[in-house]
């Protein structure tokens, strides 16, 4: 729906914007077709049977981080793009932030790798959801400093990865964190798409601020350049 909205709402957006959403969508259908697919192979075709889930991890459930992987790096870099585009090109601040978003995947990425080829990384669900609430706590922080107010998806991204994290410690044993960590991917990509579509709101709410948040002309200029260029 939120795909949907984007292409009827903004006809006018850039060619490499509406691939770009066009991939993003792409790359979550495909998540929820492989982990719907894992869901009915445990919770159904294998009920009651729960020696399955320690002895055997099928295909779709070995490369779903893959897709997990590329749906928080593509986000995120669009959310580092506004944070770029906000802060005047200020690369003391979304440099750090940069490099936060490449160790999210990377650490995402390796621990797909160890699940694939089924060796054991107890590691892996720890640094990819500390990394990643971390970043997500950055860009959230940066976001709302710049825009005075709460940006409410990239929020949302960071309590479900703060939860995994909570629940990996809280429920060792279980797989409570990996089934919260199943829908990652999902809130990245709808907060992408819920930012693009909102921002004939947030340009009103940002004319409607006081003057003394930032320059009148360095602001609608950055904010020009970010409409523009999404």
């Amino acid at each position: 729906m939120q795909a949907y909205r984007y292409y009827e709402s903004f006809p006018d957006d850039s060619r490499f914007m509406k691939c770009f959403v066009a991939v993003l969508w792409t790359l979550d259908f495909t998540h929820l077709v492989l982990v719907s697919y894992v869901v009915y192979y445990y919770l159904v075709a294998n009920w009651g049977n729960p020696a399955v889930i320690s002895c055997r991890f099928i295909v779709p459930l070995r490369i779903h981080l893959f897709l997990i992987a590329l749906l928080t790096l593509l986000s995120q870099l669009f959310f580092l793009f506004r944070i770029w585009t906000f802060s005047e090109k200020n690369y003391w601040i979304a440099g750090p932030v940069f490099v936060c978003i490449l160790g999210t995947f990377g650490v995402i990425s390796i621990t797909g790798i160890f699940v694939t080829i089924q060796v054991k990384f107890p590691l892996g669900t720890v640094l990819m959801v500390t990394f990643g609430a971390f970043t997500d706590i950055c860009i959230a922080a940066l976001l709302c400093f710049y825009l005075r107010k709460r940006s409410k998806p990239t929020r949302q991204m960071s309590m479900l990865i703060i939860a995994c994290l909570i629940a990996y410690f809280t429920a060792q044993g279980t797989y409570i964190a990996i089934a919260l960590h199943f829908s990652s991917g999902r809130t990245y990509a709808n907060a992408v798409l819920v930012n693009l579509n909102v921002r004939r709101k947030l340009r009103d709410a940002l004319e409607r601020m006081e003057p003394s948040f930032a320059s009148p002309s360095k602001f609608d200029g950055a904010l020009d350049s970010a409409v523009v260029s999404s």
